[in-house]
């Protein structure tokens, strides 16, 4: 049985991990926000029906949440997939 120092220990460790990827991702938010904001002139995009001139922030940041949904999906087919092994 964990005595509790072991228990604060454990809850400690997960506190400064959870903190570690907070500031982690606020850089990194930080970072592509000041990414977007600098890249606001038109581009062509080109789609399957045709080309469109759209601000370059709306591509930015549709890349961006595609890639984070991408990113999520793959996290949790991964864990599903280790878990029935």
């Amino acid at each position: 049985m964990a005595t509790h120092i072991e228990v604060s220990r454990e809850a400690s460790t997960g506190n400064r991990r959870f903190m570690l990827r907070l500031v982690v991702f606020a850089v990194v938010a930080a970072v592509a926000a000041a990414f977007v904001f600098d890249n606001t002139d038109e581009v062509k995009v080109g789609y399957v029906l045709g080309t469109k001139a759209i601000p370059l922030i709306l591509v930015l940041v549709g890349a961006m949440v595609v890639g984070a949904v991408l990113d999520r999906l793959g996290t949790r087919i991964a864990r599903r997939t280790r878990s029935r092994l």
